[in-house]
């Protein structure tokens, strides 16, 4: 059959069913990431979380590996944790204020991507594909926290600024890397006090 005798619908059935099918593996792959590390998990895991009749085959239709869709999917995520709707607005009545819906935004990025943005953190320790792409993030990640900082007043704001995102990674990764340990709520308060602990005695220099 030439390609012009084709159904005009072909294609675009084709394109749904390919979109359809990557939406099923996204969704096998993040699933099977909340219980397991991403070194220890298999294609062939993920393709049978995924439905019957998913083979290995097509999972290397849409990724190259699983360390590929992990840094596909993670990217935009990271690109909303470190995104400029995270800066501390001046328009907020009070720093508290500020702190709470910037983290409100970065923890719900987490809620729903942690066991991606995990995975991702997690092969940078052993893909330099996934290493080189982490620490772009995590860069971006530095220098909006030390236009907060500075903003803010606090002295040293680039180094300041290195280590409480170091440590908001870490502990939101630990928390909604998973399962998640307490709820979305508790997170956020938690680290709009310790910021904002942090930015008042940073400011004063006592």
């Amino acid at each position: 059959m030439c390609s012009s005798d084709l159904p005009t619908d072909a294609a675009p059935a084709t394109r749904r069913r390919s979109e359809e099918t990557r939406e099923l593996i996204v969704a096998a792959a993040t699933e099977c990431l909340r219980h397991r590390r991403v070194r220890d998990l298999r294609v062939e895991e993920v393709m049978e979380a995924a439905g019957p009749g998913l083979s290995r085959t097509l999972f290397y239709r849409h990724f190259d590996d699983l360390v590929a869709l992990v840094v596909d999917i993670a990217s935009p995520a990271f690109d909303q944790l470190f995104g400029e709707d995270n800066v501390v607005k001046s328009s907020a009545r009070t720093l508290d204020e500020a702190l709470r819906a910037s983290f409100g935004v970065i923890v719900s990025v987490f809620v729903q991507h942690g066991p991606m943005i995990r995975a991702a953190v997690d092969a940078a320790t052993f893909s330099d594909v996934a290493e080189r792409a982490v620490r772009s993030y995590f860069e971006k990640g530095f220098d909006l926290a030390a236009r907060v900082l500075r903003d803010l007043g606090v002295s040293e704001p680039e180094e300041t600024g290195r280590a409480l995102v170091h440590m908001d990674v870490a502990y939101l990764i630990d928390t909604f890397g998973g399962e998640p340990r307490i709820p979305a709520e508790m997170a956020v308060d938690t680290l709009a006090r310790i910021w904002g602990a942090r930015c008042s005695v940073l400011a004063t220099g006592d």
